[in-house]
C-alpha cells in the first residue's frame, strides 16, 4: 500500500474592476484532487501466509505446531544414601607373633654335673646321661614394636614349642605372664616332646589385658638322655618358642595398626523407570557425595566409585583421605562431585546378566598405617555416609517400555487477516496433519479431537462458537516409525502425514468459522506396536512428538464484509490557506481490479488521533470485470459522492489524517471469485468546492 497525497495548485482568478461597496465578495468553484491510495492483496491477507501459483492465484498457506508431547522425565529423580559405620571391633589388629628360642647350651648352664658334662663335650659324640633343669629359665617376649597393651573382649594366644634337640624332653612346665602386672596368660605342663616334634596349644584371652612385654618362664624340663646310643653334642641346638595372638576383638588398644581394609562394600542402586528397561542414561543433573567422620588417630583412605559411570572414558570416583583424629576429638572429610554429563551403565555388576535400571557403587575404606602407636577404644569409629542427590537424566537408552501420554493444547491462529470477521464460503481447503517423532521407539498416535473456535481468549473457548472436526479417522490409531540416531548422536526424525479436505471431513467448516484458536487432543502410545523389548531404543528429554497443522486455502471463495482501511496525511490549509470553504462535495474515484465490490466510509481524524466525524455515502464501489472462472480481467471505475454540510466542513478544517474504511464483498453470496496477486483497488479523493476569495 502506497498512499500518496496530490495537492494541485488552486488557480485563483483575479479581476480588475472599480471599487463597488455594494459587491462585498466573489465565489470561486474548484474541483481539486486531495488524497490518493492503492490497496492490494497485502491489505486483505498477511503477506507472510501467502503463496502464488503459476497462474497468479493467491493461496493462504499456514503452518502451526498444534501439540508437543515431551517426556516428562526419563527416570524419577533419584536420591539415595548409604551409611557405613566402622567400629574398633571391625578393625583388624593383625596376628602379632613373637618368636624366641632356648639353646641346649643355655639349659646346661645350671651348674649340675650333667650340665658341665654337656658343655665340656660340645662337638663330641658320646652318650648323654639323663638330667633335669634345677632352676627356672625366664626370658622376655618383647612385642612393644607392635603394641603396648590390648584389652580384649575376646581373643586367643597360641604357644608353640618345637624341639630341635636330639633328645626327648619330658615334664616341660612353662607359663606366660604380663611382665608388669604378672597376670598369667598361659600355663601348661607337657609330658613328652620328641625331637623334631612341635607342641601347640591355644588359650582363650577373653576379658584379659595383654602387655607389650611378656615374661615366658620354663619352670622345669627333663630328659631321659640318649640311653645306650652315642650322639653328637651340639649346644647350639634349640627349643624354639612361638607366641601368637589371634582373633583379637579389643575393647581398647594402644598399638601400631597395620595397613588394612576397613570396608569393601558393593551396593546396587535401582532407578525408577516405570515399565522401561534401560541399559544406560546420560545424567542431566545431580551429584554424588561422601561424608566421613573419624575418631581414629590414624589416616583413613576412602575410595567411592561408580564403575559404570564414565565421562570422556574416565570412570567416576571420589578419593579422599580422612586425617588422623586428635586425641579425644574427631576429624572429618566432606566431598560432593557434580555428575552432570556422566553416562551411567544400568546393567548392574559385571557378573550380572539380564539386569536393567541398576548401577552399582563400591566403597573402599582402609587404614594407611603411619607406623605410630595409636590408642583406640570401643567407642572409636569411622562414620561414612555416601549417596546420590537429585539425579536426573536427559538421555535414556534401552527398551523404553509402554507408556500413554495425552496432549491437550490450544493454539492461537490468524488465518485470514482482514477477512477475519467476514462470512466466508471456500471452494477448497486442504489440511495435512504431520506427526514428527524424535523418540527412538515406534509411537501409536490417536487424534481424539480437533476443533476451531472464534472465542477472543483461550479461556472463552468453551463459551465461544466452536466447530469440531468430523472425520472418520478420529479415535483411530496410526503408527509413527521410530526415530534413528545420527553419527553425532542426534535424533533423525520419522514422520507420519494424514491428509484432510472437504471430501473426507468438514474441514471447510472449521476454517470458514474464522477461528482465533485451534484446540487439539492427541493421545500417544509409546511402543504401541512393540511386542518384545527392543534394547536399541533411545529417548532424549528435549525431543518428543510434534503435531503440525499444514493448511492450504486457495482464495477461490465467496465472502461478505471484507474490511480493509488506509490512513493518509491531510493538510487542509495547503488547499484553502485562508479557510474560506463554504460548501462542496468530496468525490471518491475508484478504479477496482478486485472481483469484489463494496462501500466506503471516510473518517476525519485530528492530530491527537481523535475521530472528528464520518463521511458516508450510499454510492458503492463496483467490482472488477471477471471472466467465467471468477478471475478479474479488467478494472472498473466508480465515483462515490460525499456531500459536505457546515459541521463537516468545520471538521475538515481540523483534520490532519483521512482514513478510507472499505467493506468489500463478492457480487453474490453464492458466486465464488478468485483473488490474484495482481488485483488492486485505486482510490482518489477530490473536492468539488466553493471558496470565498474576499
Amino acid at each position: 500500500m502506497k498512499p500518496y497525497i496530490s495537492i494541485l495548485l488552486l488557480a485563483v482568478l483575479a479581476f480588475s474592476c472599480k471599487p463597488d461597496p455594494k459587491i462585498p465578495k466573489w465565489d470561486v468553484e474548484a474541483l481539486t484532487p486531495l488524497v490518493s491510495t492503492r490497496m492490494d492483496i497485502g491489505d486483505i491477507l498477511a503477506d507472510s501466509n501467502l503463496t502464488i501459483d503459476p497462474d497468479g492465484l493467491v493461496s493462504i498457506v499456514y503452518q502451526n505446531r498444534l501439540a508437543t508431547i515431551l517426556p516428562n522425565e526419563i527416570i524419577k529423580p533419584l536420591d539415595a544414601s548409604f551409611a557405613n559405620i566402622i567400629k574398633l571391633e571391625d578393625i583388624n589388629l593383625g596376628s602379632p607373633t613373637i618368636n624366641d628360642a632356648i639353646s641346649l647350651g643355655y639349659l646346661s648352664k645350671s651348674g649340675t654335673p650333667v650340665g658341665q658334662f654337656i658343655i665340656y663335650n660340645n662337638g663330641k659324640t658320646t652318650i648323654i646321661p639323663p638330667f633335669n633343669t634345677t632352676n627356672k629359665k625366664t626370658f622376655t617376649v618383647d612385642a612393644t614394636n607392635i603394641f603396648q597393651n590390648i584389652t580384649l573382649v575376646s581373643g586367643e594366644i597360641t604357644v608353640k614349642l618345637y624341639n630341635d634337640l636330639p633328645l626327648v624332653l619330658t615334664d616341660i612346665e612353662y607359663n606366660l605372664k604380663n611382665k608388669v602386672s604378672g597376670t598369667t596368660l598361659a600355663q601348661k605342663t607337657i609330658d613328652t616332646l620328641k625331637p623334631q616334634e612341635t607342641y601347640s596349644e591355644t588359650f582363650a584371652l577373653n576379658g584379659m589385658t595383654i602387655e607389650g612385654e611378656l615374661s615366658a618362664t620354663l619352670a622345669k624340663l627333663g630328659t631321659p638322655g640318649s640311653g645306650q646310643d652315642s650322639m653328637l653334642i651340639d649346644t647350639s641346638r634349640k627349643i624354639f618358642i612361638t607366641v601368637s595372638l589371634d582373633n583379637l576383638v579389643p575393647s581398647s588398644a594402644t598399638a601400631i595398626f597395620p595397613d588394612q581394609i576397613l570396608a569393601n562394600d558393593t551396593a546396587d542402586t535401582e532407578i525408577e523407570t516405570g515399565s522401561a528397561q534401560l541399559t544406560s542414561v546420560n545424567v542431566k543433573s545431580g551429584s554424588i557425595y561422601l561424608n566421613a567422620t573419624s575418631t581414629i588417630e590414624d589416616q583413613i583412605s576412602l575410595d567411592y566409585s561408580v564403575p559404570g559411570a564414565t565421562k570422556n572414558g574416565v570412570p567416576f570416583a571420589i578419593i579422599e583421605n580422612v586425617p588422623p583424629a586428635p586425641a579425644g576429638a574427631t576429624s572429618s572429610k566432606n566431598s560432593t562431585v557434580d555428575i552432570s554429563g556422566y553416562n551411567i551403565d544400568l546393567t548392574g555388576r559385571p557378573s550380572y546378566t539380564n539386569i536393567y535400571n541398576t548401577f552399582h557403587t563400591i566403597l573402599l575404606g582402609k587404614i594407611d598405617s603411619t607406623g605410630n602407636l595409636i590408642s583406640l577404644s570401643l567407642q572409636d569409629s569411622v562414620l561414612i555416609e555416601t549417596g546420590i542427590s537429585a539425579l536426573t537424566a536427559d538421555e535414556g537408552y534401552g527398551y523404553l517400555g509402554k507408556d500413554t501420554s495425552l496432549a491437550e493444547d490450544v493454539n492461537e491462529v490468524s488465518l485470514f487477516g482482514n477477512l477475519q470477521n467476514s462470512s466466508i464460503d471456500l471452494e477448497e481447503v486442504k489440511l495435512k496433519l504431520e506427526f514428527v517423532n524424535r523418540i527412538g521407539a515406534p509411537i501409536d498416535i490417536q487424534i481424539d479431537r480437533l476443533s476451531s473456535s472464534n472465542a477472543t481468549t483461550p479461556q472463552g473457548i468453551n463459551q465461544g462458537n466452536s466447530t469440531d472436526l468430523a472425520w472418520n479417522g478420529l479415535g483411530t490409531v496410526s503408527t509413527i516409525p521410530a526415530a534413528t540416531l545420527s553419527a553425532l548422536n542426534l535424533p533423525i526424525a520419522s514422520s507420519l502425514e494424514i491428509d484432510l479436505d472437504k471430501s473426507n471431513s468438514n474441514l471447510d467448516e472449521l476454517v470458514e468459522a474464522n477461528p482465533n484458536f485451534f484446540s487439539t487432543s492427541v493421545t500417544s502410545y509409546l511402543n504401541g506396536p512393540t511386542n518384545a523389548p527392543d534394547y536399541n531404543q533411545f529417548i532424549f528429554s528435549k525431543y518428543g512428538i510434534d503435531t503440525y497443522l499444514n493448511l492450504e486455502i486457495p482464495m477461490h471463495f465467496s465472502a461478505t464484509d471484507i474490511h480493509i482501511s488506509d490512513s493518509m496525511a491531510f493538510d487542509y490549509f495547503s488547499l484553502d490557506k485562508d479557510g474560506q470553504l463554504q460548501q462542496g462535495v468530496l468525490k471518491l474515484i475508484s478504479k477496482n481490479h478486485f472481483p469484489l465490490g463494496g462501500s466506503v466510509e471516510i473518517y476525519l481524524v485530528n492530530d491527537m488521533g481523535v475521530r472528528l466525524g464520518i463521511l458516508s455515502t450510499s454510492d458503492r464501489i463496483l467490482p472488477g470485470e471477471t471472466n467465467s472462472a471468477g478471475k478479474t480481467i479488467s478494472e472498473v471505475q466508480s465515483i462515490l459522492n460525499f456531500p459536505l454540510n457546515a459541521e463537516q466542513v468545520a471538521n475538515l478544517k481540523k483534520t490532519t489524517r483521512i482514513v478510507m474504511d472499505v467493506h468489500l464483498e463478492t457480487p453474490s453470496p453464492t458466486e465464488k471469485v478468485k483473488l490474484y496477486h495482481t488485483d488492486y483497488l485505486d482510490m482518489t479523493l477530490s473536492g468539488d468546492l466553493t471558496i470565498r476569495t474576499k
